[in-house]
């Protein structure tokens, strides 16, 4: 018997499977690799390689896309939207109308709220995880954390927050639901 009890058979198996396991993760590699080369740019070594292996070519290549597919939605999501005045002012008569009608309306708000009152958001383009994601956000969890508690202590109610808590007051809108802990929109 071998260490562990394992025969010499159960350890050259587990061997072998080590091995062949580490053989695909490097033949993964080579083929991301050579799928990342621009085709003209591919040597005959990686043109060969992903020639002998089309079934695993097909699936790292969907996997890129699906990868690339997903970055550019990432950042079309992220994109700020400014609506033209006229398009601006059939939406807020609409929400008016809506307001008045509705028997128990709740608003439910998140970090764009609290954005233009200085307080950054997480995912926006200039937000903090955003950032990080890009490497433009070196700072420690410590001062993240302390640059929110300051602008938090700093910030003051911006019109929205103010419009929501008028609207609150008159009976308009039943409950404000905030993803925010900024609290701005409980402050008068």
């Amino acid at each position: 018997l071998h260490p562990a009890g394992m025969t010499r058979n159960s350890t050259s198996d587990a061997t072998a499977r080590l091995q062949e396991a580490e053989a695909k993760r490097e033949l993964s590699r080579q083929l991301k690799q050579a799928l990342k080369a621009p085709e003209a740019g591919r040597s005959a070594e990686e043109a060969a390689l992903l020639a002998a292996n089309p079934e695993a070519v097909a699936r790292h290549q969907s996997a890129m896309n699906r990868t690339a597919a997903r970055k550019l939605q990432e950042e079309a999501n992220a994109m700020e939207v400014e609506e033209d005045a006229a398009g601006l002012q059939q939406k807020v008569v609409r929400l008016a109308e809506l307001l008045r009608a509705a028997k128990h309306a709740v608003v439910y708000t998140g970090a764009g709220v609290s954005t233009s009152a200085s307080i950054p958001d997480y995912r926006g383009p200039q937000g903090i995880w955003t950032l990080s994601k890009k490497g433009a956000h070196n700072a420690s969890s410590a001062a993240k954390a302390d640059m929110m508690g300051m602008a938090f202590v700093e910030a003051q109610p911006t019109p929205t927050h103010m419009g929501l808590a008028a609207l609150t007051a008159r009976g308009l809108v039943k409950s404000v639901v905030s993803q925010n802990v900024d609290g701005l929109h409980l402050r008068p």
